[in-house]
C-alpha cells in the first residue's frame, strides 16, 4: 500500500473520530484535497446532527434553568404540558392527572374532584418562554464548539471568549419578553396578588374573584358557571413563586398597597355600618349575611384585627339608619354553598352616630360610645333596691313562658347572663336588662330609645313597667281563652279579641 493511501485513511479515520477539527481546519490540497472536502462536507452534517443533540443538553435561557423550578409539572419533572391547576393550587400537566389519578393531588393529598381546564394564564407564559428557548438555541447553535484537540489557526480561544459573551447576554436579558404585565389580573389591572385559578382555567386576585362572585356565580371573561366555593381554593403556587422571583418588585408594590388598604381602613375613625335591627351591649346577634355590600364589609372585618362593626337599625324618617347602635364584634363565620354567610357576634358598647359616610356600596359612620351617668351614694340603696325589684319580676315572668318558646329564645341569643359584682360601675348597667329588652316587644322606636338613655334608674322603670303590662295582658288572654272555651257560641268573638291582644302587643 502506497504512503499517499495510508495518509488519505489516517486523515478519514481521525477526522471521523474527532469532527470538530473540522471548524480549526481548512485543507488545501489541489490533489488529494477533494476527497478530503467531500469528507469534510458528509462530516459536517454528522457533526451538525450531534451538535444538535449536545446543545438541547445545553443550560438555555429561562426554561431550562431558573424557571424549570416555577413552571415544570411535580409528577415527570418536566415542563409543563398542558398545564392544569387542581383545588389546592397544584398544577400539573394534564396528561400526568389523566395517567396517574388517583382522586389525590400526589403532593398535599387533597381531593381533586373532577379535572379542569387549562390554565391559561400558564399556557401562554410558557408558550412565550419556548420562544425565547428557540432564540437562544440559534444562538447557541451558531457557536463554534469547543475542539478536543487544538490545533493553530484562527479560532483558537475564540470559542471561551464566544461562550462567555453569550453569558454575559444571557444575563442582561432581564426579563424583557416576559414583563410584569404577564402576571397581572385582568379585573384590577395590578399585579396578582394570592392567585387563583377558577375551573374554567382563567386566573384572578382572590380578592377580586369573591367580589364578582358576590354579584353573580359566573366567570367574568367567559361566563362559564362557577361555585361560591371559588374564591376558597387554593393559592396558585406555581404562579406565586414566580412572581416572588421574576416581578418580585411589582410583587411587593402590590402587597404594600393592600397592607395600606387595610390599615387605612382600621385606623379610619370611620366605622361600618350594618343596616338592619337593633342589637344590644352583652347580647348575641347573629347575622344571615346575603347582600354584596355586606358580604365585603363582613369579608373586611374579619381580616381586620378587631373584626368589629356598628349595628344600627333601618328608620322611616329620611334617616338611612338610626342615630343610636351597638358596636358588635365577630365570634365565628359560616360560609354556605351560595355565597352567604352566617355571623355569630356579641355586642360591646352603644354609640351615637356624630357624621355618616359611605365606602364601597356600605355605610360608614364616625360615632361617639355611650355611658351610663355615674349614680352618687346617696341614690345607690334606692337605685339597688329597685334593680332588686325588677329582676325578680323578670324571673317571675320568665317562668311564665312555655318551654319551647324559652328554648328558641336561648337558642338564638343565649341564656339570661348572671348578674355581675360591679354592675353598678359598668358602662351600659346589668347584662341582663339588655338581655331582656331584646326579648321584649318593643317597637323600633322604643329599642333604639333604650340604646340612647345614660340612665339606669330609668332604664328599669321602664322594663318595670312593660313587665305589669305584660302581665296584665296575659291575664286578659287567659279569660277570654277559658270564656272561649266555656262557650262554644262565642268562638268568632274570641279569636277576634286575640288577634286584637296579639296585635296591640306588636305596637307596644
Amino acid at each position: 500500500m502506497s504512503k499517499k493511501s495510508c495518509l488519505k485513511k489516517s486523515v478519514d479515520h481521525i477526522l471521523r473520530k474527532y469532527p470538530e477539527l473540522l471548524n480549526n481546519y481548512d485543507p488545501v490540497d489541489s490533489g488529494g484535497g477533494g476527497r478530503i472536502c467531500r469528507t469534510g462536507r458528509i462530516l459536517r452534517k454528522h457533526m451538525v446532527k450531534n451538535e444538535m443533540k449536545r446543545t438541547k443538553k445545553l443550560p438555555n435561557l429561562r426554561v431550562k434553568r431558573a424557571d424549570a423550578a416555577f413552571f415544570t409539572c411535580p409528577m415527570c419533572r418536566n415542563v409543563l404540558e398542558t398545564p392544569v391547576t387542581v383545588t389546592c393550587g397544584h398544577t400539573f400537566c394534564k396528561d400526568c392527572l389523566h395517567i396517574v389519578h388517583f382522586g389525590k393531588c400526589s403532593e398535599c393529598k387533597t381531593e381533586l374532584g373532577a379535572l379542569l381546564r387549562t390554565n391559561i394564564l400558564i399556557q401562554d407564559i410558557i408558550e412565550k418562554l419556548k420562544k425565547l428557548e428557540e432564540e437562544d438555541f440559534k444562538i447557541w447553535t451558531r457557536l463554534v464548539p469547543e475542539p478536543r484537540y487544538s490545533l493553530r489557526s484562527k479560532c483558537n480561544g475564540q470559542h471561551a471568549k464566544t461562550l462567555s459573551e453569550f453569558e454575559n447576554q444571557h444575563r442582561d436579558y432581564n426579563w424583557n419578553e416576559l414583563s410584569a404585565t404577564d402576571f397581572e389580573c385582568i379585573l384590577c389591572s395590578q399585579c396578582l396578588l394570592d392567585p387563583v385559578t377558577t375551573t374554567c382555567g382563567h386566573t384572578f386576585c382572590r380578592e377580586c374573584l369573591t367580589r364578582v362572585l358576590d354579584h353573580g356565580l359566573a366567570c367574568p371573561l367567559c361566563m362559564h358557571p362557577l361555585k361560591s366555593s371559588e374564591q376558597f381554593r387554593g393559592e396558585n403556587l406555581i404562579l406565586s413563586q414566580a412572581l416572588r422571583s421574576l416581578a418580585s418588585d411589582e410583587w411587593q408594590e402590590r402587597l404594600s398597597i393592600n397592607r395600606q388598604v387595610l390599615d387605612k381602613l382600621e385606623k379610619n375613625n370611620q366605622i361600618p355600618i350594618f343596616i338592619c335591627t337593633s342589637a344590644f351591649p352583652k347580647v348575641a346577634c347573629p347575622l344571615f349575611v346575603y347582600e354584596p355590600r355586606y358580604r365585603l364589609l363582613a369579608r373586611r372585618c374579619l381580616q381586620s384585627s378587631t373584626k368589629r362593626f356598628g349595628m344600627a337599625a333601618k328608620t322611616n324618617d329620611g334617616d338611612k339608619f338610626a342615630w343610636f347602635g351597638t358596636m358588635l364584634e365577630i365570634r365565628d363565620c359560616v360560609y354556605l354553598s351560595n355565597g352567604t354567610s352566617i355571623l355569630t357576634t356579641i355586642g360591646l358598647r352603644r354609640f351615637r352616630v356624630v357624621s355618616r359616610g359611605e365606602q364601597d356600596g356600605y355605610d360608614t359612620a364616625v360615632v361617639q360610645y355611650i355611658s351610663d351617668r355615674i349614680v352618687s351614694s346617696e341614690q345607690l340603696p334606692e337605685l339597688r333596691h329597685l334593680h332588686e325589684r325588677v329582676h325578680c319580676k323578670t324571673i317571675r315572668w320568665l317562668t311564665t313562658l312555655k318551654s319551647r318558646l324559652l328554648d328558641e329564645i336561648e337558642r338564638y341569643i343565649g341564656h339570661m347572663p348572671a348578674l355581675e359584682e360591679n354592675w353598678t360601675t359598668l358602662p351600659d348597667g346589668p347584662s341582663w336588662t339588655w338581655w331582656l329588652v331584646a326579648i321584649l316587644p318593643l317597637s323600633l322606636q322604643l329599642r333604639v330609645g333604650f340604646l340612647g338613655g345614660t340612665s339606669l334608674e330609668k332604664r328599669l322603670l321602664a322594663i318595670e313597667k312593660m313587665l305589669d303590662h305584660l302581665k296584665i295582658r296575659m291575664k286578659a288572654v287567659e279569660r277570654q281563652s277559658f270564656n272561649c272555651d266555656s262557650n262554644e257560641m262565642s268562638t268568632e268573638s274570641c279569636s277576634h279579641t286575640e288577634r286584637s291582644v296579639a296585635i296591640h302587643h306588636q305596637d307596644d
